[in-house]
């Protein structure tokens, strides 16, 4: 929907339904790519893995965004919506809704809890999946010790800390490569 009223355009996206949770590193990104033709834009997000909505405000360059604490989705008693308005001039609309359509949660990931994975540190490292959609990411990674040269159905002592894939994206984790290629790399 567009509204005029005086020489600001307003666009406004329609309402999502619970099937279509946001990722809202990609929503941040598509906002700025759009500054300087954005005066103020706010909204709220139903962003999968989180109980509680994302609530965001922002003029011009400057975002602010935190999960409201206080106000949490109610099961299947409500639908997660999550909606948006967009103030500035020479909007691309298009582009807008188009941006807030690629953050759609709309497939499976690609790993299950308990894969092995290699996590983006620099250099990939491997790790396991303890847990997906875990506060708005993607995956949580429990690394491998460094140290730890043994097979990886190893004791949960040699474990180290987890980090967060924030999408699923080869960029931040994958399945790990056979040994073969490890050493070609290298």
């Amino acid at each position: 929907e567009q509204v005029k009223d005086h020489s600001h355009d307003y666009a406004a996206a329609a309402d999502h339904d619970h099937d279509h949770d946001h990722d809202h590193d990609k929503k941040k990104k598509n906002y700025n790519n759009n500054e300087q033709q954005l005066y103020r834009y706010k909204g709220l997000l139903a962003v999968k893995g989180m109980p509680f909505r994302f609530l965001f405000q922002g003029v011009g360059m400057m975002f602010n965004g935190k999960f409201d604490h206080s106000s949490i989705w109610q099961d299947d008693d409500e639908p997660r919506k999550s909606m948006f308005v967009f103030i500035g001039k020479n909007l691309n609309h298009e582009m807008l809704k188009e941006g807030f359509e690629a953050c759609k949660v709309t497939k499976e990931l690609r790993f299950n809890v308990g894969d092995v994975v290699e996590a983006n540190m620099g250099d990939y490292k491997l790790g396991k999946i303890v847990a997906q959609w875990d506060d708005g990411n993607a995956y949580r990674v429990r690394l491998f010790d460094d140290d730890d040269d043994s097979d990886t159905d190893s004791d949960e002592e040699e474990w180290y800390h987890d980090v967060y894939a924030p999408m699923d994206l080869d960029e931040y984790v994958r399945k790990p490569k056979p040994k073969e290629e490890e050493d070609e790399d290298e």
